[in-house]
């Protein structure tokens, strides 16, 4: 094996096992008043867990759930950007309504499910419970201000 070879061999191993180290996040707009250093900008995510969310009655037809961010470590004063979803783990009823993210604040939010299931009633939090719904959510905030 020629020297050149071997060179581009080990230049191309070192690429595929050693990618590179940073990424870069950029905010361009945010709820926060003021936005912060672009080095500060961080994207964290997670899961309620299918079986551990604990959803509760809101109304008739409405359940929320508290999603704990607070292990992101968004700074003091820095109100993510959320976008969630709902993940089910038993195949159920359809449901028609909304999802609404409210009270976001820089340990977590709340999440509503409004709506009503076809031919079986109400939405109710044991009927989310039973089937395993969790939150997957994505938070963009800022680290540092």
């Amino acid at each position: 094996m020629s020297l050149k070879y071997t060179a581009l061999l080990t230049v191309q191993l070192l690429l595929l096992f050693h990618p590179a180290t940073s990424v870069t996040t950029k905010i361009v707009s945010s709820h926060a008043r003021e936005l912060g250093p672009e080095p500060c900008a961080l994207v964290c995510s997670g899961t309620t867990g299918k079986e551990t969310t604990s959803w509760r009655k809101w109304d008739s037809n409405s359940i929320y759930t508290y999603v704990d961010t607070s292990n992101c470590g968004f700074a003091p004063g820095s109100i993510p950007t959320v976008t969630t979803t709902v993940s089910v783990a038993a195949v159920s009823a359809q449901i028609t309504g909304t999802a609404q993210v409210a009270y976001v604040g820089t340990n977590g939010f709340r999440m509503y499910l409004h709506g009503f299931m076809d031919k079986a009633g109400d939405l109710t939090a044991k009927y989310a419970i039973d089937r395993d719904y969790a939150v997957n959510w994505l938070a963009i905030g800022f680290n540092c201000s």
